[in-house]
């Protein structure tokens, strides 16, 4: 089960372990404890070269998960009961199932 909104994120982390990857990583929380992270640094190619991550977009997909997860099922709801709203909108319904199952596993 995934973690329930509403999250948090906070940062950039200020790099004081600068041996590993100088900061710029951010926190994911609920209710002021840490359920992940985004890592600016998310490793090396085999070149040696940095792969540097949009670390706060990440973050902030991450925080708005659950409540996209909400929308779609909303999306779903409004659906029922209007049948020729919702033949309109398959392709629409289709993805949000999609993305729902992706979510809930």
């Amino acid at each position: 089960m995934y973690t329930q909104g509403p999250l948090d994120i906070k940062g950039p982390s200020n790099g004081k372990q600068k041996s590993i990857d100088g900061g710029g990583d951010f926190a994911i929380l609920k209710d002021g404890f840490i359920v992940g992270e985004a890592f600016r640094l998310c490793g090396e190619l085999p070149s040696k070269v940095p792969v540097i991550a949009d670390a706060e977009s990440n973050a902030r997909l991450w925080a708005s998960a659950p409540d996209l997860l909400a929308d779609c099922k909303a999306l779903l709801e409004a659906f029922e009961g209007y049948e020729m709203l919702a033949a309109l909108a398959i392709d629409v319904q289709e993805k949000a199932r999609r993305d729902i199952a992706k979510a809930e596993g």
